[in-house]
């Protein structure tokens, strides 16, 4: 599998998710507080889509790298030893 792939897997599993994640958990503790249903309606769907958002991203990642060429292979000249 090719190494460009894993240099956004992090921000994508463990950045964005945490920060909607907890967003979302704010906002839904702040609209049930104040009986504010648009804020509560707000925080579930930011809350689910930290939760689903790995699993699409990181799939769709890993499922391009299969169908991208490998990077050619440095050829080391054995002739120098």
């Amino acid at each position: 599998m090719p190494t460009n792939v894993f240099t956004g897997t992090l921000i994508f599993s463990h950045i964005i998710p945490v920060i909607l994640g907890f967003i979302g958990v704010m906002l839904l503790i702040t609209g049930i507080m104040e009986d504010d249903n648009q804020l509560t309606k707000i925080g579930i769907v930011l809350f689910v889509i930290a939760a689903i958002m790995p699993f699409l991203i990181l799939g769709i990642l890993i499922w391009n790298s299969l169908w991208t060429k490998p990077n050619k292979p440095c050829e080391i000249d054995t002739t120098q030893y």
